[in-house]
């Protein structure tokens, strides 16, 4: 199975269309392809439109993930299934459970315009997805720039 992912010209980097089951009901999210994650998390923007309430009466993970924004808050929802999508043919999908879904949360930590750009960092797929690929093919001199993941 291959999973095209987009490129994002504005943003400068892939991102993977895939839908998330949380509590028996399916959401749209957009994932940011990073090798350099070591999980896949729901940030801010996601977590806050997916979980609202719910947010707060997450279990803590046992360490807060760090990033680029510093140390961030971070919960765990357990049991997800993900579903990404195929970009170019949308009935091609590859499905996992991810024991883990981590979710990461930035508001107690920023305020202002500091909480406006750190709230609109999308959410991303990690290696823990990513290394269940027998390959991936980034091409960046096709127009535009192409990213297969073959499962």
């Amino acid at each position: 199975m291959i999973i095209h992912g987009v490129y994002d010209r504005v943003r400068k980097y892939f991102f993977i269309l895939a839908r998330i089951r949380i509590h028996d009901r399916w959401y749209g999210v957009n994932f940011m392809f990073d090798t350099g994650a070591s999980v896949t998390a729901l940030l801010d923007r996601d977590a806050i439109r997916i979980l609202g309430d719910k947010l707060g009466k997450l279990k803590k993970a046992r360490k807060d993930l760090v990033g680029i924004g510093g140390f961030a808050d971070t919960y765990i929802v357990r049991n997800v299934e993900l579903e990404l999508i195929d970009a170019y043919k949308l009935g091609n999908t590859y499905r996992a459970v991810l024991e883990k879904l981590y979710v990461v949360t930035h508001h107690k930590r920023f305020r202002g315009d500091e909480w406006k750009r750190v709230s609109q960092l999308p959410s991303i797929i990690g290696r823990d997805i990513l290394f269940k690929a027998r390959k991936i093919i980034i091409d960046l001199e096709k127009y535009p720039p192409q990213l297969q993941i073959i499962f």
